[in-house]
């Protein structure tokens, strides 16, 4: 078990009877910043990699450059707006009870499973979108891109690992904070 699951399970102890211990509640504040910045942090490399992009095929103007455009932008811009869709109210917990924590954390939890679903299929258009690019579909790539299908394909299979244990882990963050709600609940 890992450091942040331990983490839930001190929790789960600390927090009996809905009003949170100090140490506890300096953990979920801490928990909140740590989120609100991975967020922003996503958000601001996505505009980063769209901006660069856009910067890419104006200074190039080749047909590499803008099937590149076109991959980052066609698959880019609803992935940020799934992201930015999917984090609506998970900004901060609505007071400062226990109940609170555990109710945005639930909400998180959730959420993160639902990013993780659309992770799956955002790999999978990447993974066809490269494909076909570097098998020559697009006329803009040699069609002995088989070095590039495999790069495409490595990475995919290592980037899914990633995705699985990541599946897991907010599954089992989510079965734990189900757990404490329903003891507050109790």
């Amino acid at each position: 078990m890992n450091e942040r699951d331990d983490e839930l399970e001190a929790w789960q102890r600390q927090w009996r009877d809905g009003a949170p211990p100090p140490r506890v509640e300096a953990r979920a504040i801490a928990d909140d910043r740590r989120y609100r910045r991975f967020a922003i942090a996503e958000y601001a490399l996505s505009a980063l990699l769209l901006t660069a992009s856009l910067a890419y095929v104006l200074y190039s103007d080749t047909i590499v450059a803008r099937l590149l455009f076109a991959g980052f932008w066609g698959i880019g811009v609803p992935t940020l707006a799934f992201a930015i869709w999917n984090r609506r109210g998970l900004w901060r917990a609505t007071d400062e009870s226990g109940r609170a924590f555990v109710a945005l954390a639930l909400r998180r939890c959730r959420r993160g499973l639902r990013a993780v679903h659309a992770s799956y299929v955002v790999l999978a258009a990447v993974v066809a979108f490269n494909v076909a690019t570097f098998s020559g579909a697009f006329a803009a790539m040699p069609s002995d891109g088989r070095d590039g299908i495999a790069l495409t394909i490595a990475v995919a299979a290592v980037y899914l690992i990633v995705l699985m244990a990541a599946h897991r882990r907010v599954r089992r963050r989510l079965a734990a904070y189900e757990a404490i709600a329903r003891e507050l609940d109790a």
